[in-house]
């Protein structure tokens, strides 16, 4: 992580280098990093630490906070924490979503149902509606799988684990649920629920040939319920 004097004119030419999250921290405020995304993104956050715990607060995307926002709030931040309080778990404790199962369902609603594919990301979340049989262990539904979990304590490791047991059997198909749960934790940062990635730095299960494709559902579907 680079530690510099963080201008306005620098992060606006600010570009990804690589498939790879890079971070910039403010020599100005302590803990006030600015976040560059794979894809873009920019987003202010402050790191801190509590009862010896390191703790991260996102403040916002760049798009809407400038570099003079950011360090207002930045120092806002550390006051709280100075007088004893902890503004990311204020913040979480307001959270409305709060399992996977929650996260699932407000992707599935305000993201996903907007795309052409989304009935393949409801799939892999929830399984075939149409052929029970579809998911077969190991290929358990995501949901099923993490529903009851919080958001949070969802870890690189499970991600890791989720595809290792995908991939015994459908390699291409565990390649296709890490870029939805890689999404939909995206969706997640981006609506302040969680600070970090845990699909971040984890690679497709296998590389692909351009006529690699999982079916459609509506390919899987017998062709007399297609009619």
């Amino acid at each position: 992580m680079a530690t510099l004097f963080l201008t306005d004119p620098f992060i606006r030419t600010l570009r990804p280098l690589s498939d790879k999250e890079a971070e910039y921290r403010d020599r100005n405020v302590k803990g006030l990093t600015l976040r560059l995304s794979a894809g873009g993104k920019k987003t202010w956050t402050v790191q801190y630490r509590v009862n010896g715990r390191t703790r991260r607060l996102t403040l916002g995307c760049y798009d809407v906070f400038s570099l003079a926002d950011a360090r207002k709030r930045a120092r806002e931040a550390l006051y709280e924490i100075a007088v004893g309080k902890d503004p990311a778990a204020d913040k979480h404790d307001a959270l409305h979503a709060e399992t996977f199962a929650d996260l699932a369902r407000e992707y599935m609603e305000r993201h996903a149902k907007f795309k052409r594919s989304w009935r393949e990301d409801r799939r892999m979340l929830y399984g075939s509606p149409h052929n029970k049989r579809t998911w077969k262990r190991p290929h358990v539904p995501i949901v099923r799988r993490w529903g009851t979990m919080k958001v949070r304590e969802i870890t690189r490791r499970h991600v890791r684990d989720l595809l290792d047991d995908i991939s015994t059997r459908a390699p291409i198909q565990a390649n296709r649920v890490l870029a939805v749960v890689r999404k939909m934790f995206n969706f997640a940062i981006e609506r302040d629920w969680l600070d970090v990635n845990p699909c971040q730095v984890i690679k497709r299960v296998v590389k692909e040939q351009a006529r690699d494709r999982v079916l459609s559902e509506d390919e899987i579907r017998p062709a007399r319920l297609r009619r």
